[in-house]
C-alpha cells in the first residue's frame, strides 16, 4: 500500500506506518500489507478536503485558505514562508475572531506558526501561507 506523508522528515513516519498496516490488515485477510511511502506527486496543503478542514479547526488548527475551490489540485510544490514574517489575519478556530496575534513564526513542523487569540485567549496553530516563486 502506498501512503504520501503529509511531511518527509515527519518523525512519526513509523508509527503511522505501523498504525495504517495495523488497520489494513484485517482487511487484507491472508495478504501481508506493507505501507511504502511514496513522495511524487508531492503533497501540498490543496489536498485537504473539506472535513479534512473541518476536523483541523476542530483540533484546534487554523488550516490554509482553500484556493482550490473544493477540487484536489496537483500543483508543482511552492516554497513555504518559513522564515519571512508576514502578517496576515489569521481566524482562531476556537472562537472564530480575526483579534489574533502572530506568537512565532516557527511552529511544531516546518509548515505552520504559533499564534494567539486576543478574545478567547487561547493559543492556536495555523499552516503558513504559502508563496510563489
Amino acid at each position: 500500500m502506498d501512503l504520501l506523508p503529509t511531511f518527509s522528515g515527519c518523525p512519526a513516519l513509523d508509527v503511522i506506518r505501523e498504525e495504517a498496516e495495523n488497520a489494513v490488515q484485517p482487511l487484507a485477510g491472508e495478504l501481508e500489507v506493507v505501507v511504502r511511502f511514496v513522495y511524487s506527486p508531492p503533497w501540498t496543503s490543496d489536498r485537504i478536503t473539506a472535513e479534512g478542514r473541518r476536523a483541523l479547526t476542530s483540533y484546534g488548527v487554523t488550516p490554509p485558505a482553500d484556493e482550490s475551490g473544493g477540487k484536489t489540485l496537483v500543483r508543482k510544490p511552492i516554497q513555504l514562508s518559513a522564515l519571512r514574517r508576514v502578517e496576515r489575519t489569521v481566524t482562531c478556530p476556537f472562537c472564530g475572531s480575526d483579534d489574533t496575534t502572530l506568537e512565532s513564526a516557527f511552529g511544531p513542523t516546518l509548515c505552520r506558526a504559533t499564534h494567539f487569540c486576543r478574545a478567547c485567549r487561547n493559543p492556536f496553530e495555523s499552516f503558513k501561507p504559502k508563496l510563489a516563486g
